[in-house]
């Protein structure tokens, strides 16, 4: 139940996103591809393990792990989706406007930190995304089979007490039919 094929949450993501809207934006698209990218990319490295990003940042720890073509929870889903609640949304831009230097140049390097850091900030908008995604698809499928085997249980119960009912009916002793 805590495993899914990456093709087929790949088809639903598809699905969702694209297929179902009016408008396709660039931007998610890309988006989503780099977070997908990042998270493929996760797979080699080990969650505790630091980037080679000049800020040292740690690379997030995933909710799931890609095991040959399946993504897997790596924990318990009602963990999993506590832990999601209650983790932060990123935050908004820190990077202000853009600042000259003295000798009068245009500010590259600027540009450069400027451009990086969104390129970091829409690639961990489309990881999370992506794990939002697989965590609300697998979690659909087991409330699924719940509800099935809720349903299932009813019916037995229903069966065994309508038994019950006709059990009675046919053991009294009746009155044989003259006419």
């Amino acid at each position: 139940m805590s495993r899914e094929k990456s093709d087929t949450i790949l088809k639903f993501l598809v699905k969702q996103f694209f297929i179902g809207r009016e408008a396709t934006s660039c931007l998610v698209m890309d988006t989503l591809n780099s977070g997908l990218k990042a998270l493929e990319g996760q797979r080699q490295i080990h969650p505790n393990e630091v980037r080679g990003n000049s800020d040292a940042e740690e690379v997030p720890m995933s909710i799931f792990q890609m095991e040959t073509g399946t993504y897997v929870l790596v924990d318990d889903v009602l963990l999993l989706l506590e832990r999601v609640s209650w983790e932060p949304l990123p935050p908004k831009d820190e990077i202000g406007p853009q600042k000259y230097t003295k000798d009068g140049g245009s500010g590259e390097d600027f540009i450069k930190v400027s451009i990086e850091h969104y390129e970091r900030r829409l690639t961990e908008m489309g990881r999370r995304t992506i794990e939002m995604f697989v965590l609300s698809h697998i979690f659909s499928k087991i409330e699924g089979a719940y509800q099935e085997a809720v349903a299932l249980k009813r019916q037995e119960e229903l069966i065994r007490e309508e038994e019950r009912m006709v059990r009675p009916k046919q053991n009294k002793p009746g009155k044989p039919n003259r006419k």
